[in-house]
């Protein structure tokens, strides 16, 4: 049902002036993709009754498999102004997924909220995006009051925001991130976020959060999936609360090319700074002088290590930048980033004891992201993460959080 036979996966790249990348990604015997699709579960996995969720935004559909898969939801109805896009969907899933159940509608985002004002979910996902930036009615204030009416009283918003990497500031008062938070928390009591690597995931309720509930993963999950299942519910566990603060409104555009003329900015603060922790961990340093530089030091796997545990043992914030950095580029790096790895399953215990919440938030799941999105997944790697996952400590933790 949620798998398919191929040697490839499926995919639909998207590439224009303004952005590049996958539009969609489909892994043949992986649900999860590593990617952050993965993250349409989360919501779901906070509720432990047949719900019902709106998609505002589908693409070519890569985050229906993962919330499809909790084994929770009782109806999908998706939204999308572009009839190529359904239509696409529609095929792909009726020659991949042909028992995967869902409904499309051909409208504006908006105009279906205007139009529907009876009819509620319990989960509303919003995934609007154009070719130059966020759809225009991310930005509108009516548009939030319309979601409020449209959830359940113990219903999540969920929107998936893309922006600048978490060791850049993706959410100071100067981004359309945190214009996207001020929004939510004008309209609703609870709002909280996640983050992946560009992509925060954020909720909003008017009604106290859940905590994921204690169910196994579904039976019918392969191996790789399942242990992501835990580890999205170790996530939610720790799922942060939102401050909130008065953004700045001139400076935080919502278009793509005015969101890298913001991270170009912020990349030279954070290298002088990691220059900074190279020169206290390295009695002999060369400081880096561009970004590009970065791909370079990170081939030196064992003056890798080496950073990485200063960072660590210091408590100091740049070591996130190693697990978002390392698998969102692991393509570019020689050894396929495999040294990460390793150092993961093999110094967890000083990396979750030194830091338990980065290590939640981004040790684990980039780790399994660059697992299960490898072709040939190594079945040892992930066993020895299943045990990490399953240990006392973690459910220590997660009994104590959760």
């Amino acid at each position: 049902m949620f798998y398919f036979d191929s040697l490839e996966p499926v995919y639909k790249e998207i590439r224009t002036d303004k952005v590049q990348g996958l539009e969609s990604f489909f892994l043949p015997h992986q649900i999860y993709s590593g990617k952050y699709w993965d993250e349409f579960s989360l919501p779901s996995l906070l509720l432990d009754f047949p719900h019902r969720v709106l998609m505002l935004g589908l693409g070519q559909g890569a985050g229906l498999r993962p919330i499809l898969a909790t084994g929770q939801v009782k109806e999908i109805v998706a939204i999308d102004n572009d009839i190529s896009a359904i239509q696409e969907t529609q095929r792909i899933y009726k020659k991949f997924f042909p028992k995967l159940q869902f409904s499309c509608i051909h409208q504006n985002a908006k105009e279906f909220l205007e139009s529907n004002t009876s009819n509620t979910f319990d989960i509303i996902w919003v995934d609007l995006y154009s070719s130059d930036g966020y759809g225009s009615d991310i930005s509108n204030p009516s548009f939030y009051k319309l979601l409020k009416k449209m959830i359940t009283p113990q219903g999540i918003i969920a929107l998936n925001s893309f922006g600048l990497p978490p060791h850049l500031n993706p959410l100071g008062n100067d981004t359309f991130a945190n214009l996207i938070l001020f929004q939510l928390h004008t309209n609703f009591s609870h709002v909280r976020y996640l983050p992946y690597r560009r992509n925060f995931t954020f909720f909003a309720s008017n009604n106290i959060f859940p905590l994921p509930p204690f169910v196994l993963p579904q039976e019918h999950l392969k191996q790789g999936d399942k242990l992501v299942s835990q580890i999205q519910k170790l996530r939610l566990c720790s799922i942060i609360k939102s401050v909130p603060q008065q953004p700045n409104t001139e400076t935080n555009s919502s278009a793509f090319i005015e969101l890298q003329k913001k991270m170009s900015l912020r990349w030279f603060p954070f290298l002088e700074e990691f220059n900074n922790q190279c020169k206290a961990c390295f009695k002999n340093n060369q400081s880096l002088e561009k970004p590009q530089d970065l791909f370079k030091f990170f081939d030196d796997k064992v003056r890798a290590e080496q950073l990485l545990t200063y960072l660590v043992a210091h408590n100091r914030k740049e070591n996130i930048f190693f697990p978002v950095f390392i698998a969102a580029e692991k393509e570019r790096f020689e050894d396929n980033a495999t040294w990460f790895i390793d150092f993961v399953l093999k110094n967890w215990g000083f990396l979750f004891e030194s830091i338990p919440q980065d290590f939640i938030h981004f040790y684990l799941p980039q780790t399994a992201a660059m697992m299960i999105s490898e072709k040939n997944i190594r079945i040892d790697q992930l066993q020895a993460l299943e045990e990490i996952v399953g240990s006392k400590p973690l459910t220590h933790w997660k009994a104590k959080n959760g």
